[in-house]
């Protein structure tokens, strides 16, 4: 993303699925976490429910369970590691220290996760960026500030009252696929509209690139993520998010 005194972004995520062939025990988090103590010293879990429902020509039955996920997380809890079955996300939080920040640290846990299992291929890799963006005034022309947006004859865009707008993107020759939206939030500041702008950049076939090339795709994906952002908005929205308006 591009460098804003105020910048929109409220969530990073890079997440990695691993193919069934990747070993995956059960000391595994454990030992991961262990290397990766010194950035990650928390440690926390998420619960997830099961439900299975099985239907034969004689019966059917139904059984709940329930699955932990480990969570690592900074200190301060602005960044953090959800440790799954075969899926590892890395998540950073508001505020967004930046990409030339962000990356070594996905690289770190990429490397330390390569090291205690042999990764033999990545299922998808992606990249997901959440912008909140706050803008004074309840009424906005939406022209004025993005160039992704609805457009319906007749209406003008100040009158839209929700909307959710979106678009796949074939990238990198097919490889790749970028899902955008665009929506309207509820507003937390008394005066302004919100919206949200979801920018979904992820690895469109299994496998598709070797697990040597994670982090050169991880480049590739941020810059092309850089320039959709930068092609959605108008030059009067980067100005606020510089502070000039």
């Amino acid at each position: 993303m591009a460098q804003y005194s105020s910048p929109p972004v409220v969530e990073v995520v890079c997440e990695f699925r691993f193919s069934s062939k990747t070993e995956w025990n059960d000391t595994l988090a454990d030992r991961f976490h262990k290397a990766v103590q010194e950035t990650f010293p928390e440690r926390d879990r998420i619960v997830e429910r099961q439900f299975e429902f099985t239907v034969t020509q004689d019966n059917s039955q139904s059984k709940n369970g329930k699955r932990e996920r480990p969570v690592f997380l900074t200190q301060d809890r602005r960044m953090f590691i959800q440790f799954g079955e075969r899926i590892v996300s890395i998540h950073c939080l508001k505020p967004y220290p930046s990409w030339e920040k962000f990356r070594p640290i996905i690289e770190q846990i990429y490397k330390v996760l390569s090291e205690a299992t042999e990764i033999k291929g990545i299922d998808r890799i992606g990249l997901l960026y959440v912008d909140k963006i706050e803008i004074p005034g309840t009424e906005i022309d939406l022209t004025e500030y993005f160039k992704f947006r609805p457009v319906i004859e007749g209406y003008k865009p100040e009158s839209f009252v929700n909307f959710l707008v979106g678009v796949d993107l074939p990238c990198a020759g097919q490889r790749d696929l970028c899902r955008l939206q665009l929506t309207r939030a509820v507003a937390e500041r008394e005066g302004y509209s919100t919206f949200l702008l979801t920018t979904d950049y992820f690895l469109r076939k299994r496998q598709g690139i070797p697990p040597a090339g994670a982090m050169v795709w991880l480049e590739e994906a941020h810059s092309a993520i850089k320039d959709i952002f930068k092609n959605c908005i108008t030059e009067r929205l980067e100005q606020l998010f510089n502070g000039e308006v």
